[in-house]
């Protein structure tokens, strides 16, 4: 089970593999994982996994294309064609596998699978929406979809009267579509976990 102690330590060794630049947002994440964790009462375990993985989540963001490929090829890994054809969400995969050759004893099922679907979505369980989320409202990030993001997550939390998972997926359905369009506007292709994630997400909150 991951301690306080062990998260410590990770936030101490973390600098080794993020650029300094991105330590803020790092700690941001971690801290609206908890926050997040608490929104929706899940136990200190679980919590304490998806802090992890949010401490770990863009340990390989830094990383040149063939260097993901090298690696991820060397792990066995099959690369998709949508990954290939999306190479800046190659690090959610990466930063997967390395977290768990770096720290096999800390990275259960949990925080494996929300660090390698934390850019593109898919089929998201509760606790990888949860760093998906968190990667996207943390406090630090100014760009305008985020603070729209951030600021809808909170009018529903406060005002909605839904429950903490319907606030969850009204939020990743508000997310998704938003990350969409913007990469439509700006000709990017479109993985197509993110188009699985934002029409589950349409779907569970009956908005189709």
């Amino acid at each position: 089970m991951i301690s306080e102690t062990v998260l410590e330590r990770i936030r101490n060794e973390i600098v080794v593999y993020h650029d300094p630049k991105r330590i803020p947002h790092v700690m941001g994440v971690e801290k609206a994982c908890c926050e997040l964790c608490a929104f929706l009462s899940l136990d200190e375990c679980t919590t304490r996994s998806l802090r992890f993985a949010a401490l770990m989540h863009d340990c390989t963001k830094n990383w040149k294309t063939e260097k993901h490929l090298l690696y991820l090829r060397d792990k066995g890994v099959y690369i998709s064609e949508d990954m290939l054809r999306s190479k800046k969400t190659l690090h959610q995969l990466s930063g997967a596998y390395f977290t768990r050759e770096k720290y096999p004893e800390f990275t259960d099922e949990i925080a494996f699978s929300a660090i390698s679907k934390h850019t593109t979505g898919g089929q998201m369980t509760i606790c990888d929406a949860v760093l998906f989320l968190a990667d996207y409202i943390e406090e630090t990030r100014t760009f305008p979809d985020c603070v729209t993001i951030r600021n809808y997550f909170h009018e529903l939390a406060l005002n909605s009267g839904d429950k903490p998972e319907t606030v969850l997926s009204r939020t990743m359905l508000e997310a998704l579509d938003l990350t969409i369009k913007d990469l439509i506007k700006n000709g990017k292709y479109i993985n197509r976990d993110t188009v699985y994630a934002r029409n589950y997400y349409l779907l569970i909150t009956g908005e189709t």
